[in-house]
Formats: C-alpha cells, sequence, structure tokens
C-alpha cells in the first residue's frame, strides 16, 4: 500500500497541478485521501496466469481504459511466487467501475474482477490465517524462533 501511495507522490497524477494535488486545488491532500483516491479506481483481477509479464496486463485492460499501474502481487506463502491476482490502477474511477460489469477472459482464463478493498480485506484474512497456522516461523524481537 504504501509503495502505490510513494509511487503516486513521485510520479503525480494525470491533470493533476502538483505532486498530491487535485486538478484545481490548492491544497496537499492527506495520505489517508490519496489511498481511497487510488483505490476507488483500483480493481483486482484474479485468476491471470502465473507466467504473465506486466506489460501484457497492462496492454489487456489498456483496451478499457488508461492504465496507470499495474502490480502483480506475490504469494502469501511463497513470496518468490506471482499469486494469479493482478492489481490495476486506472486513471479514472468511472473506467475502473465499468470494468467491474464485464466478464472478461485473458490467456483463455475467465477472470474474476472484484474492488481493491475486497482484495485487501482478503489478502489481510490470508496473511493472518498463514502466520496463525505457521507460529515458529516468525521470529521474536530478539531474532530467535519463538517456541
Amino acid at each position: 500500500m504504501f509503495s502505490l501511495l510513494f509511487l503516486f507522490l513521485m510520479q503525480g497524477c494525470p491533470g493533476c497541478s502538483s505532486f498530491g494535488l487535485l486538478p484545481g486545488a490548492n491544497e496537499l491532500l492527506k495520505a489517508d485521501e490519496i489511498i481511497v483516491q487510488i483505490d476507488s479506481r483500483s480493481i483486482a483481477v484474479s485468476h491471470i496466469p502465473h507466467n504473465v509479464k506486466l506489460e501484457d496486463v497492462q496492454s489487456f485492460f489498456g483496451q478499457y481504459g488508461k492504465v496507470n499501474i499495474v502490480r502483480l502481487p506475490k504469494h502469501v506463502s511463497n513470496k518468490r511466487q506471482f499469486s494469479g491476482t493482478s492489481l490495476v490502477e486506472f486513471s479514472e474511477e468511472v473506467e475502473a467501475n465499468n470494468i467491474m460489469n464485464n466478464k472478461l477472459s485473458f490467456a483463455g482464463a475467465d477472470l474474476e474482477i472484484k474492488t481493491k478493498k475486497e482484495f485487501d480485506a482478503e489478502m489481510e484474512a490470508k496473511k493472518e490465517a498463514y502466520e496463525k497456522s505457521h507460529p515458529n516461523t516468525h521470529p521474536n524481537k530478539n531474532g530467535h524462533d519463538e517456541g
């Protein structure tokens, strides 16, 4: 979440007169406000092949609107493996909303599309479940395994 926010602040946004400013606005947005805006125009797309290239996802969704950024998050239990769900941020909220009602296929797979907020909630639940089922894999504050 923070890295996406940082990237947004560093790149600015289309139509913004300055970093973190809305078009025509005269004051900086708070971090929480920026996150809400980014999430409102972002979708999570599942059933993406594990060998996908970032450029292919960006090109595919570029047919439906201007894509600001595509992310390919790693699997919760294996940080080296792509999770199979891509995060796509569009430049406008309406583009993200419009795509939610489409039935799309990518590389022969029917895609499951949900809001970024729904995806974040699911990922947090999976992370908590994984941590509960693997309590000895997290070192304590001294760097030693607990237990």
